[in-house]
């Protein structure tokens, strides 16, 4: 994930961030977390987890929520 605007923002406001997907007909899913280090600048690397997203990415709309 990349703050693109306004220039000289950081990621420093998190401590953490999670990534979820739901569709219609389908549970919620954990797809990506990280934990915000310390000094992290506009740029923040998230892991995403070994989830097969194929039934979410075939239905004709998705959700994602990101809880911080």
């Amino acid at each position: 994930m990349v703050i693109t605007s306004p220039t000289g923002s950081d990621f420093s406001f998190l401590n953490s961030i999670k990534v979820y997907i739901a569709s219609e007909g389908l549970e919620e899913v954990l797809i990506a977390e990280q934990e915000v280090p310390d000094g992290v600048g506009s740029t923040l690397d998230v892991d995403v987890l070994d989830i097969d997203l194929q039934e979410y990415i075939k239905k004709d709309e998705f959700n994602l929520r990101i809880k911080r």
